[in-house]
């Protein structure tokens, strides 16, 4: 019998550290990764107001937007609650509770794959694309990416514990290839688009393409931050699945340790995943600021602003240029979102 494995079929801590130590390791990484879980199921809850109130962002943005949220959102409540969960049942959901984290992993990086999808067909398709407003593909694509996500997670969990079979490891490289590329695309998306709209002043852009235009800088500049820790979120996947895979390291115990700081890396690149695409927009972080001064009021009635001058702080700068505008500037967008959908 593998001294590694209990009698109850747990895991034991062999010869590196002693088994109070090892419970004291995974109770202070717990601790630590409720701590960054609990701000990130809030976030969420923000992430999701914002979105749906803006009239700037595309309804297929905003719609992927959402689902990559919803991971986040789940990945974090699944952490705490196999946490709580864990104090008076340390095993008994293990394989189930593993087996829905890898879901979310696989779900996770694909959603990023449709995100920068997404982009393209916006830089691209340019004309064409504010016309488009049609989810039934997007919801296509979405359940495709489940579809894959449960069946990586059905070979992990049917397969001996900490074995990594060649399903999940093919997807993992791809992923990690695709997510590494993407830091690139996005990047060259975000100068073709500044290069077109400093050279735009044909009669043939309407004021449709030109909006378009300036969502799409204002876009490419909020979701390169993502897009990195997007990569490094599907770099910290293939890293534990490589562990797994070439058994550089077999003892069970150390295994434990090291699958759960990997886990807490992910709670925490999930939240500045949130918070970034948040910040990196100006408008949504215009509105988040106004949420958290009306209802956490944060701020002293000394250091409350104008609206308009943060309005006019966060909208210069798309070709760096300062952009006369006014209080009205979202309402005006919001009469130009109707008429397009007219």
């Amino acid at each position: 019998m593998d001294e590694s494995i209990g009698k109850d079929g747990t895991p034991n801590a062999i010869g590196i550290l002693p088994k109070p130590t090892f419970d004291i390791l995974c109770i202070a990484i717990d601790a630590v990764e409720c701590a960054f879980c609990c701000p990130t199921v809030v976030l969420c809850f923000l992430f999701w107001r914002l979105i749906y109130q803006t009239s700037l962002l595309h309804k297929n943005l905003k719609f992927i937007l959402i689902a990559q949220s919803i991971h986040a959102f789940l990945y974090a409540f699944v952490q705490i609650f196999s946490v709580i969960y864990g104090l008076f049942s340390p095993m008994a959901l293990f394989f189930y509770v593993n087996a829905l984290r890898y879901f979310l992993l696989v779900y996770g990086n694909f959603i990023g794959h449709l995100l920068i999808a997404e982009r393209i067909v916006a830089t691209f398709c340019i004309k064409k694309y504010e016309t488009v407003k049609n989810w039934w593909t997007l919801s296509f694509c979405v359940a495709i990416i489940i579809l894959l996500s449960v069946l990586n997670a059905y070979y992990y969990s049917t397969t001996a514990i900490f074995v990594a079979p060649n399903v999940c490891f093919y997807t993992q490289i791809f992923a990690v290839v695709t997510s590494f590329s993407e830091i690139f695309i996005i990047s060259l998306l975000l100068a073709l688009n500044k290069r077109r709209f400093n050279r735009e002043n044909s009669a043939s852009f309407n004021m449709a393409i030109k909006y378009q235009l300036v969502e799409n800088i204002r876009t490419g500049r909020q979701l390169s931050p993502a897009f990195l820790f997007h990569f490094l979120g599907v770099l910290l996947s293939f890293f534990m699945i490589l562990v797994i895979r070439t058994q550089i390291i077999t003892g069970l115990y150390l295994l434990l340790i090291i699958g759960k700081f990997v886990l807490f890396l992910q709670g925490i690149n999930n939240l500045l995943i949130l918070f970034t695409t948040i910040k990196c927009h100006p408008i949504l972080c215009r509105n988040a600021l106004k949420f958290v001064q009306k209802y956490v009021k944060c701020s002293t009635a000394t250091a409350v602003v104008d609206p308009s001058i943060l309005v006019a702080s966060y909208v210069t700068g798309i070709t760096q240029q300062q952009i006369p505008v006014n209080a009205n500037m979202d309402n005006y967008f919001q009469l130009l979102q109707r008429s397009w959908e007219i």
